[in-house]
């Protein structure tokens, strides 16, 4: 999910991660504007107790995202994610480059469809 902050100076994001075999993991992002590097950024805390922080760049056909996290046993990661919106209610996110600790692990490709609100 994702909304408006009641000032509207930030995005709140609400992501549920379900693999087979693990745990869920709840991510919560606040993504705004920077204004030390005049960039969109965002700050991510994840359930488990890992924290990291991106940076937001336009390109012609989404956005290209400089991802660094620190995970619950103090181990690094980076990444470089890319979103290309497909649709009005649809996007392409991959993650490419990425490296836990000292290890490089496989690329990834999703797509996130919007569903629509719950009945009240």
């Amino acid at each position: 999910s994702c909304r408006w902050a009641d000032n509207k100076s930030f995005l709140l994001q609400e992501v549920t991660v379900r693999q087979a075999g693990r745990d869920t993991l709840k991510i919560s992002q606040r993504i705004g504007w920077d204004p030390l590097t005049k960039r969109f950024k965002a700050w991510m805390f994840d359930s488990e107790g890992g924290y990291g922080e991106s940076s937001w760049i336009p390109t012609e056909t989404g956005w290209l995202i400089k991802a660094t996290s620190v995970r619950s046993g103090g181990s690094t990661a980076s990444a470089t994610n890319h979103i290309e919106p497909t649709s009005l209610d649809r996007y392409t996110f991959r993650s490419v480059d990425r490296v836990v600790g000292n290890e490089v692990v496989p690329d990834i490709e999703v797509t996130v469809v919007k569903q629509p609100p719950q009945p009240k």
